[in-house]
């Protein structure tokens, strides 16, 4: 008997677990994952920011030297008041920021990385489709300081949009004989964010000429120097992933490969240097992913509420959020990770209504009941008057 009851506990436990309900939705910030919604609430103020783009690789140039990475695009904003339903269950997902790129290593071993593009923040649920906010995209790599060459500076990460991740910013292009930087990665959203373009790689110096020619009419000259190599160009930064059903991204192009440098004039006697070999193109970015498969009460769709645009970045700087400023959803500087997303709701809770008790109205056969009853007393009083007159 008593190893029945054991199993019978051990059955409910597991049957507890397997349907737990998830904590009520909070008045204030909450956390990714699911909420239900309180008893007493009928409709939410909810307000999301999508993550800040991570910045560019401060990328190292030959001297060493470090690059000016440039800044991501901020997430976008979305306020929506929505109509909800108490014990209704709420999906509540919020954005990471990204990832900087890494820069490349001092002996050029190791190229850098690009960076990526931040995170969707959204809330699905019955009824509830249009509370979304898209990440930022990534600021694009540099090969150079900001003080050098401007083509060799990357473009700065876009906002993200109502609808879709910001663009990643382009890399910038060699310089020096340097290799292309890498551009950035798009940012989340309904509809991913583009890559940006991978830098072309710088073109190879000249060959040197070959010294003059000063020997015996019989010896030969001295020939010039070969070309260097062209740089490589960078890669294209991936796309934006379209996160929760969403549409992923298009790849960052390539970069394209420098051309060789030309081989110097030989001298007398001796034809001209070889020429430097051209450098190879990137490789295109990777195509952002496409969202899971949703059901249709937690479909995506662009902020249907109050939506503001976050900011791209400026140089090596990442551009803020859209809407309020709580230290949310701004992209990163250069070689700087982009700050997370938030979701907040505000929502009342009425009170419970104490049911009125109803006054019970009679029926026919009651009220027949009381007239029958009156006449009866009415008869009984004045058989007892004549009674009395007797």
């Amino acid at each position: 008997m008593e190893s029945r009851k054991l199993a019978i506990a051990a059955v409910l436990s597991l049957g507890a677990a397997g349907h737990a309900m998830a904590a009520d939705c909070v008045n204030g910030v909450n956390a990714a994952g699911s909420c239900t919604v309180p008893v007493g609430v009928t409709s939410m103020t909810i307000e999301a920011w999508g993550g800040g783009g991570g910045g560019g690789s401060n990328d190292l140039g030959r001297d060493g030297l470090p690059g000016g990475g440039t800044g991501g695009g901020g997430g976008s904003y979305c306020r929506a008041v929505v109509a909800v339903s108490a014990g209704s269950t709420l999906r509540v997902q919020v954005a990471a920021g990204g990832t900087a790129g890494v820069a490349n290593t001092v002996d050029w071993t190791q190229p850098g990385t690009f960076s990526t593009g931040g995170g969707l923040s959204a809330v699905t649920g019955p009824g509830v489709a249009g509370v979304t906010a898209s990440g930022g995209g990534g600021g694009g790599g540099s090969t150079v300081s900001l003080n050098y060459s401007s083509t060799a500076i990357g473009a700065p990460g876009g906002g993200g949009t109502a609808s879709a991740g910001g663009a990643g910013g382009a890399g910038g292009n060699g310089y020096l004989e340097s290799d292309g930087a890498h551009g950035g990665g798009g940012g989340a959203g309904a509809i991913g964010g583009m890559g940006g373009a991978g830098g072309a790689g710088s073109e190879g110096l000249p060959g040197v000429d070959g010294d003059p020619w000063n020997g015996t009419p019989d010896e030969a000259g001295i020939p010039g120097s070969p070309g260097t190599d062209g740089g490589d160009g960078g890669n294209g930064g991936p796309g934006g992933d379209g996160t929760l059903a969403g549409v992923g991204g298009n790849p960052g192009t390539a970069g394209s490969g420098g051309y060789g440098g030309v081989g110097g004039t030989g001298a007398p006697g001796y034809p001209q240097g070889a020429t430097g070999t051209n450098g190879n193109p990137g490789t295109p970015g990777t195509p952002g992913a496409n969202g899971q498969t949703l059901p249709p009460d937690q479909a995506v769709t662009a902020c249907t509420g109050e939506a503001i645009t976050g900011a791209s970045g400026s140089g090596a700087n990442g551009g803020s959020a859209g809407g309020p400023a709580e230290g949310v959803g701004s992209g990163g500087a250069g070689g700087q990770a982009g700050q997370p997303g938030m979701v907040r709701m505000s929502f009342s809770i009425a009170p419970p209504i104490t049911p009125v008790k109803p006054t019970a109205v009679p029926t026919l056969a009651q009220w027949a009941l009381l007239l029958l009853s009156s006449a009866l007393a009415v008869l009984a009083m004045l058989q007892r008057r004549r009674q009395g007159l007797k």
